[in-house]
């Protein structure tokens, strides 16, 4: 509440600078780094509601149209809390078989509100080895895809085999 009055203070001094004291409002705008048109908005402001005018409006939506109800966050929240391994994209799957129409999305940021997802870490995977216990147990070769002047359609040439222990 001090930063609004604070700010309700600078605002006044600003325009009363400007209105009674006849201070330009390009040097107004450089001194409290506004812009011109932020303090004709200021002065406009002023004169038609006084020093309520220069507080700071809620730049808050007075109604959402599409906010999903109480009781339908509710039904998300017990599932969940029914289920914690179920995700968003299940929990919206369930919803729509028994009727509810709303998007997985809606699902994850209602989850999310109310702090019940949580980003697991993987482990990461171990490298996958490819040295063997024997000498020439596996062989590998790479597959190479290639254009022959003339022929349509691409050709490829293969070479793959594995010898195991014991076979010659």
């Amino acid at each position: 509440m001090a930063l609004v009055k604070e700010d309700v203070r600078l605002r006044l001094h600003a325009v009363k600078q400007h209105l009674e004291q006849g201070v330009r409002a390009e040097e107004i705008s450089q001194l409290f780094g506004i812009s011109e048109r932020t303090l004709r908005y200021w002065c406009q402001n002023y004169r038609e509601e006084g020093v309520e005018g220069l507080r700071g409006e809620s730049r808050r939506p007075h109604h959402s149209p599409n906010r999903i109800h109480g009781n339908l966050v509710n039904r998300i929240l017990q599932l969940r809390r029914k289920h914690p391994a179920w995700g968003a994209l299940r929990i919206h799957a369930v919803l729509r078989r028994r009727g509810v129409q709303l998007s997985w999305v809606t699902v994850h940021r209602v989850l999310k509100r109310h702090g019940l997802m949580v980003r697991s870490v993987k482990k990461p995977m171990p490298f996958k080895r490819f040295q063997r216990r024997y000498v020439d147990s596996l062989w590998q070769a790479d597959v190479y895809k290639f254009r022959i002047a003339g022929v349509r359609g691409m050709s490829t040439s293969t070479l793959s085999w594995t010898i195991g222990p014991g076979t010659s």
